[in-house]
């Protein structure tokens, strides 16, 4: 299980490029393993891309839930307003507009759940567990 990786050339070989294999496993081989996974435990590699997918994935699910769960208390103390009476117009325009915004961030919801089940699925199985 490996990848390429282009190795940067030395000044006295500016025309030639190298390519490596690397193997994880492989103690001969240790330039570029530290950039492209996380050791999780003895023998177990997390590919850093997948890691950081999965950070943002959940970041941005977690953010959307918040902002839908303000937009919802903003809107019922929108309501709240408009039935008291007190500037009605205003009130009845602002609670319009923070419905449409409350709608959109629910219909943005199911985006960011695959999202993250995508991300955890790139996982390796020993992580799931």
């Amino acid at each position: 299980m490996g990848f390429l990786r282009k190795r940067p050339a030395p000044p006295s070989q500016t025309q030639t490029t190298v390519f490596f294999r690397v193997r994880l496993g492989d103690p001969s081989v240790t330039y570029g393993q530290h950039d492209a996974y996380v050791r999780y435990c003895q023998n177990v590699y997390i590919d850093r891309c997948s890691l950081t997918k999965l950070f943002l994935a959940e970041h941005a699910l977690r953010e959307l839930t918040q902002r839908e769960e303000r937009l919802h208390h903003k809107v019922m103390a929108l309501q709240k307003a408009v039935a008291i009476g007190s500037d009605v117009r205003s009130d009845a325009t602002n609670l319009e507009d923070a419905q449409t915004q409350l709608e959109t961030a629910r219909a943005q919801y199911p985006g960011k759940a695959q999202a993250l089940f995508q991300a955890e699925y790139m996982l390796p199985s020993s992580l799931k567990a």
